[in-house]
Parts: C-alpha cells; sequence; structure tokens
C-alpha cells in the first residue's frame, strides 16, 4: 500500500534511533574514551555508524576485545559486548588486571568511573551479581544498548541478535523474547502499525502479547486529551499486515539448498550482517568435510591468514554492488553465463584507450573512465571467484542433490534418501550438510527409529564420539526423534567401538600414553609408513 512518506527513507529511521541510544551513552561518559569491541559485533555495528562518527562522539582508540592481549591502558575504556555471562567474565578479568597494575590506593571516584561496559542488547541480572563478587562495583558502570532493526538490503531488516536460535529453540530461553517485542513496538511506532498482526507459533504469540501490554501501558500512562479535544490519529502503516512466525513452525525453508545465486552464496562462504567473506583458498564446504576427504589432503582448515590470498568481503547489498543487484534473485545457471558476458564487455573496454586519443581525450579516459573500469573488474573478479567456488563444491552433486530433497518433500523414495544420506557419511562425508538431509528427513517424514539408529552411527563413526550431545541438541529444536529412548546397548550395537585387551593398553590408556587425536595417530602412521618404505 501506499504511504505518505517513501519507505526506504522510513526504513533508514531505524538507524538514527539506534546512533541516538548510541549517542545518549556516550554523551553520559564524559572526556575522551578507548572503545573495545566484541569480534561478533563489529559488523553490525558498521550498520548504525562508522569509526568517523564514533570519534566525533569522544572515542579516541577502536580495539577489537581479545581476553588474552588486553590493549594498553591510556583512557577511559569502554567496552561494547553481547550479553554473555563468560564474554562479561573476561572483561572483569581484564579490568581486574589492570586495578592490579594501578599504584593509587585512594578510593575510586564513582563519578569519573574508569570503565564503563555497554551489554547488548541488555544488562542481565547475573552481571550485577558478578560484578560484586569480583569486587568492582563502584569501579565499573554498566549501560544498556539495543538496535532495533539493521538494513541488510533493500526492504531487509534484522535483529543481528546474537544466538537468539540457540536461546529460545534449544535451551528455551525466553529472556531475548522481550528484546524482540520492544524492536517490534519501535518498527510500529516508525513505519505505522499495521492493520492485521498474526502470530504463528508459541513464542511469536508470546511476542505479540508483549507488543500489546507494552501499548496498552503507553497509552495509559500518557496524557489524557483534555474534553472536547479529538485524540491523534494514528499512523498510516506502511504496511497492511505483519506475519510474525517461529523458526519451528517453517523449518525446510532453511534446510533445503537454494538454487539462486544469492542463497548459494551463503552456502559456501560465511555471512555476518550482511558482508559476505571472499576467501578462494577456504570455504564452508571444505572445512566442514571430514579431514581424510578432503582434496587437498589437510588435516586442519586453514584460516585466512595462513592462506596465500588475502580474504576481502562482499557487501550483499543491492544498493553496494550493482552485479550483485542484478543477480541476487536469479538461477545460477543464468548467472555464470552472464557474468562472463560482462567481462567480456568491460575487457572491450578496458582496451579502448588508443594513441589516436587526443591529449583532453587521454586525460578524460585516465581520470574518469579507467578508474571506474578497474573498480568494476574487481568486483567482478570477487563473482566470478564464488561463482568458481560453487561449480567446484557444489555443482558435481547439484542435480542428484535437489532430487533427493524433492523426494524427501514429497515423501517418496525413503529407500533411496537412506542409501543417500549413508553414501554421503561414508564417502563425503560433511559435518553440517548431512545433518541438514536427517534434520529435513525428520520435519518432513519422520524418522523411525531404526533409521535414526542407523544414520547417528553413520555420523558418530564418521566424526567421533563427541557429536552424540548434537543429537541431543537437535531434539530439544524439534529437529530429530528423541534419542534419551533408545537403550544403550541399541546404540552401542550400531558402533564399531575398538577395545583395548592387553594389560598393556589397558595401563596405558589409564595414564593416557597412547595418542588420543586422530591427528597425531595419522601422522604417526604415515611417518611409519614412510620410514618402511
Amino acid at each position: 500500500m501506499e504511504s505518505t512518506q517513501p519507505t526506504g527513507k522510513l526504513l533508514l529511521g531505524f538507524r538514527q534511533i539506534a546512533q541516538e541510544k548510541l549517542q545518549h551513552v556516550f554523551y553520559s561518559i564524559p572526556s575522551e574514551k578507548d572503545l573495545i569491541i566484541e569480534p561478533a559485533l563489529i559488523k553490525p555495528l558498521e550498520h548504525v555508524c562508522g569509526a568517523s562518527w564514533l570519534r566525533k562522539k569522544g572515542i579516541d582508540k577502536i580495539f577489537k576485545f581479545d581476553p588474552k592481549n588486553p590493549p594498553p591502558k591510556r583512557k577511559q575504556f569502554v567496552y561494547f559486548i553481547t550479553s554473555s555471562l563468560l564474554t562479561f567474565k573476561s572483561v572483569l578479568d581484564q579490568i581486574s588486571g589492570y586495578q592490579s597494575q594501578t599504584s593509587s590506593l585512594m578510593e575510586p571516584d564513582i563519578r569519573t568511573k574508569q570503565y564503563h561496559v555497554l551489554v547488548f542488547p541488555f544488562v542481565l541480572a547475573s552481571f550485577e551479581q558478578l560484578l560484586e563478587e569480583e569486587g568492582l562495583h563502584g569501579i565499573v558502570e554498566l549501560h544498556n544498548f539495543q538496535w532495533d532493526f539493521l538494513l541488510l538490503d533493500d526492504s531487509i531488516l534484522s535483529l543481528e541478535l546474537p544466538n537468539v536460535f540457540a536461546d529460545v529453540f534449544v535451551r528455551h530461553d525466553t529472556t531475548l523474547l522481550a528484546s524482540i517485542a520492544q524492536s517490534i513496538r519501535i518498527f510500529n511506532l516508525v513505519m505505522g502499525k499495521p492493520h492485521l498482526i498474526f502470530s504463528l507459533g508459541e513464542n511469536a504469540e508470546k511476542i505479540l502479547q508483549m507488543v500489546q501490554r507494552t501499548e496498552t501501558n503507553k497509552r495509559v500512562g500518557s496524557t489524557v486529551c483534555k474534553t472536547g479535544e479529538s485524540e491523534p490519529q494514528s499512523k498510516e502503516p506502511a504496511f497492511a499486515t505483519m506475519l510474525i512466525v517461529d523458526r519451528d513452525r517453517d523449518y525446510p525453508a532453511c534446510l533445503l539448498t537454494s538454487v539462486v545465486y544469492s542463497g548459494l552464496l551463503v552456502e559456501i562462504q560465511t555471512l555476518n550482517s550482511g558482508f559476505l567473506v571472499v576467501d578462494g583458498e577456504s570455504n564452508k564446504i571444505k572445512t566442514g568435510k571430514l579431514a581424510v576427504l578432503r582434496e587437498d589432503g589437510t588435516l586442519a582448515a586453514k584460516e585466512p591468514s595462513q592462506t596465500g590470498q588475502e580474504a576481502s568481503s562482499l557487501r550483499m547489498s543491492g544498493a553496494q554492488d550493482a552485479i550483485y543487484l542484478e543477480h541476487k534473485y536469479r538461477h545460477f545457471s543464468e548467472v555464470i553465463s552472464m557474468l562472463s558476458a560482462q567481462a567480456k564487455t568491460l575487457g572491450l573496454e578496458g582496451k579502448a584507450y588508443s594513441r589516436e586519443m587526443k591529449l583532453n581525450e587521454m586525460k578524460d579516459y585516465v581520470t574518469n573512465k579507467l578508474p571506474k573500469v578497474a573498480a568494476a573488474k574487481r568486483e567482478l573478479f570477487k563473482h566470478l571467484r564464488l561463482c568458481e567456488t560453487i561449480v567446484e563444491e557444489i555443482g558435481g552433486n547439484f542435480e542428484k542433490h535437489q532430487m533427493i530433497e524433492e523426494s524427501i518433500l514429497t515423501n517418496t523414495n525413503r529407500k533411496q534418501i537412506m542409501n543417500y544420506i549413508m553414501e554421503l557419511l561414508s564417502s563425503d562425508a560433511h559435518r553440517y550438510n548431512t545433518l541438514r538431509l536427517m534434520c529435513l528427513y525428520h520435519v518432513t517424514i519422520g524418522l523411525v527409529p531404526e533409521d535414526m539408529t542407523k544414520l547417528m552411527a553413520g555420523y558418530l563413526n564418521a566424526f567421533g564420539y563427541g557429536s552424540l550431545t548434537v543429537f541431543h541438541n537437535l531434539y530439544q529444536a524439534k529437529l530429530f526423534p528423541d534419542t534419551t529412548n533408545l537403550s544403550k546397548a541399541k546404540i552401542l550395537s550400531q558402533i564399531s567401538i575398538p577395545t583395548l585387551k592387553t594389560p598393556f593398553q589397558l595401563e596405558a590408556n589409564k595414564l593416557k600414553q597412547l595418542p588420543t587425536d586422530a591427528t597425531t595417530t595419522v601422522e604417526a602412521t604415515s611417518s611409519g609408513n614412510a620410514g618402511q618404505r
């Protein structure tokens, strides 16, 4: 529906609100200060403000939070962390270290606290208790901060709440629902409250009830209109309908493999708040595979810093990347041919320089056209690298995988589905993609106990028995059957566990003298074989 103001400008209002909140916190801390950010919050914060904006608000230097390498103490410190008790404990340990280094024995001045902790999305009650236990009450001041919605792409908003799925659907901790409800209330204020609001799921219903209670309390607490005055009319909404859905009510949407370009980009590379890592040496497919099945033969995933090429990033936003805007919703088979045509066009533009040009034409070409062509080539090169990675890692088995997923959705060829998953576990095991197929199978068809034990045994044989807790977490999220009903003997009968029979092996195992790391065992075996040769 049409609104009095363009929707795009209204969506930018969320950034302005977040900046106002952050500015209010910084202005409450006098004098210059250094900002220490938890790595998980760096990319989301870039959607709110930049480094220049932070410096205008009194931030001098910006550091990445590292529990083992604290930055030098110069001025006031402002820590920006998530509401994780372990992270907060690491911050307090750093502050205690700074306090032990100071020679002054004077009582701290409460008015000029040297340490401030900005917690996203809110301060937990356990933070105050831990602050007192560490003896830092009165030295450290806690602040709440929450951005509401971040505009990642055209009409795509995200709350970017860390660990919200694990907290709500796996651990059944509904603490973060209050933050989501608050953000939806802000959405109604900025965009106008939709005429129709639907909820689907238990948590969605709780969020909707929180929003309704908050809005009711705000209306009751507001100033009552005088007699004879008409109540102010509500803002005309930019959207007619809002649908709030629990993730567990539509699991297949995120378990199925995408066929469009933007979806396959997320399949192969890590996405962080709209920024995609472009690394030609490493990707999610390689790092998730069993070590012995990797083509490069490495036993450990390479870090980006260890690779020959430095990892770059791609902003998955049509406003920032014209190539992505054109191809993000196209079928991948169409994208490769179109990118090749664009590469040829850029090649012709790069050869447009001619000796027959006049001096002013040469100057205009070098000053204006050549930098644009070079920048376009760099962006196109990123997309070509990503397409090459998609073809190498997914292309060989893509059609068969799509056929299996279709069979799962239509509840046909169960035997073929089971054989395909077991074949993957034995010949091309992937830590996450095989689990996705298992979960999709259970959500859509339902796993019988025999198939469940067979799949669990295959997965544990491939990735080790330390992954046994994974299936319990999947059960908590309603993605896998209940494994507690299985008897221990039934599970062990499906798993080949090596037994140590000789007294030497038993004693050596008790004293931890035998190598337990798979990497050490493989290296020792390979070196022994080399010696025999």
